[in-house]
């Protein structure tokens, strides 16, 4: 149905959904016009039967439905490819992802991504056909979810340049080559580094920003957070973060309270992004993990120190090793 033209000259046009709606109201008695009439009501509303009444109500239901689906359509659609993106992104990770305990370790089978690079790259294709304009269409935790997949993708993408022959993502470069600054990444018809996407996108953007976002993306080394088993999807986006959190926390070797010094442990990560830790209303420059106090091991007067400022803190070490499933598996007993 093509979209026409309302009255000579007025310039308004109508959306295949408002003709839909037009059409369902022409088609009840109560706004049928008679045969070589006007168009105007015909007779009275007492002449109208109870049983018309009722389907002219029914009528009206059908076409604020129609109403209601030409405003969300848009958002529909984008949800769904986004959806889509994350469930081919699962599809890699779950041949890729080893966890244990419970998920705090995480690793990757790189020479199994390697067998897959040319899926990966198609992944990452996939990914390069979305345009900036329809990406901002998408809802936020829909765009939030993408790039954290993205990240994740091309740091793997990253790695495999040199797997097997590489033991850390420092092995790049720290001036030359820096992993992280690179501009590899294709994204909206420009190149982008790994940080222009976690600190310029996700972090750098106040409608995105989230400080979830750092358990979230994966650095390719054993002191980060770990690589989640399954994409980040919009729709579920809030519980996975809060998951990824509650991991990441929970793992008493980089986080938790030392009860012999009776400080608080934490990983490096929170010493170099302590801005993005806080809370307005508190004076503790990380306040924002109180929210995590279970998984930290916090009781109520150490939740009181963290959010005044007070609290203790001691760093733990930051292994930069290369996440490689080979190493979780010369570890074991």
């Amino acid at each position: 149905m093509k979209a026409k033209r309302l009255g000579k000259g007025s310039g308004l046009w109508l959306s295949p959904p408002w003709l839909i709606l037009i059409d369902r109201l022409q088609s009840t008695a109560l706004f049928s016009p008679r045969q070589g009439g006007s168009g105007k009501l015909r007779g009275s509303i007492r002449g109208i039967s109870l049983l018309r009444l009722i389907a002219i109500t029914i009528r009206l239901q059908q076409c604020l439905a129609v109403l209601l689906l030409s405003c969300w359509h848009p958002l529909l659609f984008a949800s769904e490819e986004a959806s889509r993106l994350a469930s081919g992104w699962s599809k890699l990770l779950e041949r890729w992802v080893v966890t244990s305990e419970e998920g705090a370790v995480g690793r990757v089978d790189y020479a199994a991504a390697n067998e897959d690079s040319v899926e990966l790259k198609q992944w990452l294709a996939a990914c390069t056909q979305v345009s900036e304009s329809a990406f901002n269409e998408w809802s936020v935790p829909h765009r939030q979810a993408f790039l954290i997949n993205l990240y994740n993708a091309a740091m793997i993408q990253k790695i495999l340049q040199r797997y097997p022959d590489i033991d850390s993502v420092w092995d790049f470069g720290r001036i030359f080559n820096h992993p992280f600054k690179d501009r590899f990444v294709e994204l909206f018809g420009e190149r982008m580094s790994l940080d222009d996407i976690e600190h310029g996108r996700l972090l750098g953007d106040p409608a995105l920003f989230d400080p979830r976002v750092h358990f979230a993306v994966n650095c390719a080394s054993k002191g980060c957070p770990p690589l989640r088993a399954t994409a980040f999807d919009g729709a579920s986006l809030d519980d996975a973060l809060d998951e990824q959190a509650s991991i990441f926390l929970s793992d008493r070797v980089k986080n938790g309270m030392n009860l012999t010094t009776n400080r608080l442990v934490l990983s490096p990560i929170f010493d170099w992004y302590t801005e993005d830790f806080g809370v307005p209303e508190r004076q503790g420059e990380l306040a924002y993990l109180s929210r995590y106090a279970d998984s930290l091991g916090l009781d109520d007067d150490a939740v009181r120190a963290l959010n005044d400022g007070s609290i203790k803190i001691e760093w733990s070490d930051y292994d930069w090793a290369l996440n490689d499933v080979a190493s979780l598996e010369q570890s074991a007993p």
